[in-house]
């Protein structure tokens, strides 16, 4: 069985269409540790947003993100 852990490193934040402090970029890494012989592999990256991902209805307010909602808007686009 694989465990995986989740680091977010940075986010990039700029004004898009007039709304403050949307997320435009996030360098992040995923670890992954094999919980019976204790093999160790990650992937660190930095997922960009497009224009089109940016239009959401689903805005959240910089202020109330939290880690799951980055970590499910990289695994939205598939990112991992």
């Amino acid at each position: 069985m694989i465990q995986y852990t989740w680091i977010i490193h940075s986010l990039t934040k700029e004004t898009v269409s007039k709304v403050d402090d949307v997320i435009v970029s996030i360098t992040w890494e995923k670890i992954g540790v094999d919980t019976e012989d204790y093999r160790k592999g990650s992937v660190k990256l930095n997922t960009i947003f497009t224009d089109e991902q940016l239009k959401t209805n689903n805005f959240i307010p910089f202020e109330n993100l939290k880690k799951r909602d980055v970590i499910n808007w990289i695994k939205s686009i598939g990112g991992a």
